[in-house]
């Protein structure tokens, strides 16, 4: 076997680690629907960040963020919802960032958050103490000068003083100060939910090279020996590369759909596992524990045992990493022999 064989090898092996960190990925995010993990950590960074009670709560009234909490359940208004059922005090989230409200957004962008929190300033306490310009409207850029300057002292106060400081000439601009720094913020929330969740797929790996029996000694070694199945591997990844896997975040808010989503893509990766020699019940390895005896099928059990953490351990790295390594691969592959220089 040449160098092209070794590289199909490599190859095989690359692909099998991306198909597994794509189910891994949907595994992470079917348990984070389930759980509404990010709908927690969003309850409790908005807690944080907007740490004035009555501006949080006349926050979480306001129409726009109420219209996020109908699509988190689907579009359903539930005009005749039990009082009990109703957000405490305004929605803001409990003992370790769990939402009070259960049907807390699990994402809202800039411009909706800094369009809400100062149309929001007029329903504070503080805004009835000065006199407003734009009483039923809109308030405008000298209100929320007004109000914010009225306000207790907290963190989000400063903020928006510091907003204000800069000059900003319009309503326009405000907001938009806004939305950036609340963009930036939701940047960091976002590192660190990716750091919190960084053990769980490592043990979603673990699972999932466990339950395909997905030993990479095993494998390297079948495609070793099988150059029909080397071929079809390769091809498969050709395919893999001309035509890249979708997006597996579903990005539908309301949490049935998206767990449909994710379950036919679930459906999807399986089916691209066919080629591989992985699986239960495992032929070869049943052959060889029946002939082995003594050291020898604690050996056996042994290399399983590193193959699965060995493919485990390149779940971790995830699917973007593989995808790109495959296409390096693939175009060294594509590349051929170099053509002979032509005699001059």
């Amino acid at each position: 076997m040449g160098l092209s064989g070794f590289i199909d090898i490599s190859i095989g092996l690359m692909l099998m680690y991306l198909v597994l960190s794509l189910i891994c990925t949907t595994v992470n995010e079917l348990i984070a629907t389930g759980l509404k993990w990010r709908a927690k950590s969003l309850s409790k960074a908005l807690t944080q960040l907007i740490d004035n009670q009555e501006l949080r709560a006349a926050f979480y009234n306001h129409g726009l963020i109420a219209n996020t909490k109908v699509a988190s359940r689907g579009g359903d208004p539930r005009p005749d919802a039990p009082p009990a059922a109703a957000p405490a005090k305004g929605g803001e989230a409990g003992a370790g960032g769990k939402p009070r409200d259960r049907e807390h957004p699990s994402y809202l962008d800039g411009r909706t958050f800094a369009m809400a929190l100062l149309d929001s300033l007029i329903e504070t306490p503080a805004a009835k103490t000065v006199q407003l310009q734009g009483a039923g409207k809109f308030p405008t850029l000298q209100d929320i000068e007004q109000v914010v300057g009225k306000l207790p002292d907290s963190n989000i106060r400063d903020v928006l003083l510091a907003d204000l400081a800069t000059g900003k000439k319009d309503l326009t601009d405000l907001r938009d100060t806004v939305a950036q720094w609340f963009d930036t913020a939701m940047d960091r929330l976002s590192g660190d939910y990716k750091r919190r969740t960084k053990w769980l797929s490592l043990i979603i790996g673990v699972i999932v090279a466990g339950v395909f029996n997905a030993d990479s000694l095993s494998v390297g070694r079948a495609l070793w020996t099988d150059e029909t199945l080397r071929a079809q591997i390769v091809n498969a990844a050709g395919q893999t590369v001309s035509h890249p896997p979708t997006e597996m975040q579903c990005k539908d808010e309301d949490p049935g759909k998206a767990t449909a989503c994710l379950l036919e893509r679930l459906k999807t990766q399986q089916d691209r596992l066919r080629p591989f020699p992985i699986g239960w019940p495992d032929e070869l390895l049943n052959q060889q524990w029946t002939d082995a005896t003594g050291l020898a099928a604690l050996g056996l059990l042994g290399l399983k045992v590193v193959g699965c953490v060995w493919t485990a351990i390149g779940l971790s790295l995830g699917a973007p990493f593989w995808f790109d390594l495959l296409q390096k691969f693939m175009n060294v592959r594509g590349t051929g022999p170099k053509p002979k220089e032509e005699a001059k």
